[in-house]
């Protein structure tokens, strides 16, 4: 738990928002895993081990898929990358 609060301090002096950290987040794993989609578990799985919530993942969702950066399934929540 100790290193939870550490991670999140270090990520509140670098002034990157929760929004922008998920995107990051779940940008270098599927550029990790070379894919263009992501499931929602996976996501949700992956956010929360860095101690955001599924709120935040839904709102990094909505905010990121405005943008054209993904597509969102609307039944699964499941993402796709629009390649550039």
């Amino acid at each position: 738990m100790s290193k939870f609060s550490l991670y999140s301090d270090d990520r509140q002096k670098s002034g990157m928002d929760a929004i922008s950290d998920i995107y990051s987040i779940l940008r270098d794993e599927a550029a990790r895993t070379d894919k263009l989609d992501v499931s929602y578990a996976h996501a949700l799985n992956w956010i929360s081990r860095k101690g955001y919530s599924e709120a935040q993942l839904k709102e990094c969702l909505e905010e990121y898929a405005a943008l054209n950066v993904w597509q969102i399934n609307p039944l699964t929540f499941d993402i796709r990358f629009i390649d550039a």
